[in-house]
């Protein structure tokens, strides 16, 4: 018949399984519980969840540069339009040195692990183009004149 253990001793073989970095053998050997026991109850431990430490938000007054810049014009200035271009060359540059290295890879290099670099950098070539061609189109205005009795709306 199996042996019973207390929680207490089961604390303490996990506790010394901490200590010895996993080692299921070494902790074995020094507590005399056999192997499996100590596999089992170290899978069936919960596991603490790591807290992901966030920075604390902090509300934007209304009077802030950022608020107000954000609030007037398109939201865009010309250094960050050139900047995004720039970003764009370079980021061609990058996709077609992928491309050019996936054939003399196929052999020797994880093929996975250059088609999703690849996937990746052409993504992001795309959106950065396409911020880039929302900002180079012209805004059209469209203004639309309603009159409060319909028979006097004209006739186009």
């Amino acid at each position: 018949m199996s042996r019973r253990y207390t929680k207490e001793e089961k604390q303490q073989v996990l506790e010394r399984l901490i200590q010895n970095n996993g080692d299921v053998s070494r902790t074995s050997a020094e507590t005399g519980v056999p192997k499996r026991t100590i596999y089992n109850w170290h899978k069936n431990m919960p596991m603490p969840m790591p807290m992901l430490q966030l920075p604390p938000i902090v509300p934007q007054d209304d009077d802030s540069p950022s608020h107000v810049e954000r609030a007037s014009g398109d939201g865009v200035s010309p250094d960050d339009i050139d900047t995004l271009r720039e970003l764009q060359q370079r980021m061609l540059a990058h996709i077609h040195l992928i491309n050019d290295a996936i054939p003399d890879a196929i052999a020797a290099a994880p093929l996975n692990q250059l088609v999703t670099s690849l996937s990746q950098m052409t993504d992001r070539y795309l959106k950065v183009s396409a911020q880039l061609q929302q900002q180079q189109q012209p805004t059209e205005m469209i203004i639309t004149f309603e009159y409060a009795d319909p028979k006097d709306n004209p006739t186009y």
